[in-house]
């Protein structure tokens, strides 16, 4: 057995632990990391006890006394045995370093190995994603049906087939992350809608234009921007956050979100609204009444005069 103090015996283990890539068995690794581990514990205990007995061992001469050579070899003595077992613990302690990198190692080479895998996986998949489309137009002109009057379809029909759906393919090639991006933008902006659907029904009650223009504009933009609108409209704070109704900041100095023409043009008549206070306690049909009996009463007294 190798003398575990030495520095040879770490540097094959360290050999073994790094060497050859996905092909290094594992468990081969671990048994061999287990037993050295216990080989280096082993012997540090070892010369731990020894020292401790030579520190506890006491030889004294017939008056009693221990002569000046004794001492001074028992002191080289325990002066070895401490720098053998400081080489033990610092042994060790290149073993732990090791055996933590070897198994960053093989952590590593295994995420590896998946990665080149999954390309294999990606590059068989376009693969498939080219020769699929292929294979229908093959198979269809194959098919002995009366109505593709199976038999007499030329070479040129058959090329011009597996073109245009080949054409087809590679435009959901390159459409689909464009698609795949609208997709989750939108479910984001439904998520964000969702939030907000209390006060988005309360506001169909009030004036249900201006609650349609507003699910359009969350549906089309951001959340981050959707919440500072309704916000700086009012809205979230009287019917969200259940506070005092406030000048809405979109009328004031205080604004500070910008809006496209189109949107400033559809988002003021819902600042008109909010711009009173106790506008939440209105509906659109108490409004569109309260307008009613203003004009008839205005025109009123020019039925009159007439």
């Amino acid at each position: 057995m190798p003398r575990l103090c030495e520095k040879k015996p770490l540097d094959r283990f360290r050999s073994k632990a790094f060497r050859g890539g996905r092909d290094f068995v594992r468990y081969s690794f671990e048994f061999e990391a287990n037993l050295w581990e216990y080989a280096l514990l082993m012997h540090r205990d070892s010369l731990a006890n020894t020292l401790q007995s030579l520190s506890n061992f006491q030889l004294s001469t017939t008056d009693g006394s221990m002569s000046d050579t004794i001492a001074s070899q028992r002191k080289a003595v325990i002066l070895d045995y401490e720098t053998v077992l400081k080489t033990a613990n610092d042994n060790l302690q290149a073993f732990y370093t090791i055996e933590s990198r070897g198994i960053s190692h093989r952590a590593t080479m295994d995420a590896l190995g998946i990665a080149e895998q999954s390309e294999s996986v990606g590059q068989l998949t376009f693969l498939a994603f080219l020769f699929i489309p292929l294979s229908f137009v093959a198979s269809l002109f194959g098919m002995n049906l009366q109505i593709l009057n199976s038999g007499s379809a030329s070479i040129r029909s058959f090329t011009i087939a597996s073109i245009g759906t080949m054409m087809t393919v590679v435009t959901l090639l390159f459409v689909a992350p464009l698609l795949s991006r609208t997709a989750h933008a939108l479910r984001r902006n439904l998520d964000g809608l969702r939030f907000r659907r209390r006060e988005l029904r309360k506001m169909a009650t009030i004036t249900p234009v201006g609650a349609f223009w507003l699910f359009i504009y969350g549906l089309t933009h951001d959340p981050e921007l959707f919440a500072p609108l309704i916000k700086q409209l009012g809205i979230w704070v009287v019917l969200g956050l259940h506070q005092d109704w406030e000048q809405p900041d979109i009328l004031t100095s205080r604004r500070t979100m910008p809006l496209s023409s189109f949107w400033e043009k559809k988002m003021m008549p819902i600042a008109d609204i909010t711009k009173h206070r106790g506008w939440h306690e209105t509906t659109f049909w108490q409004r569109w009444r309260d307008r009613r009996t203003l004009t008839m009463a205005v025109a009123g007294p020019h039925r009159a005069d007439e």
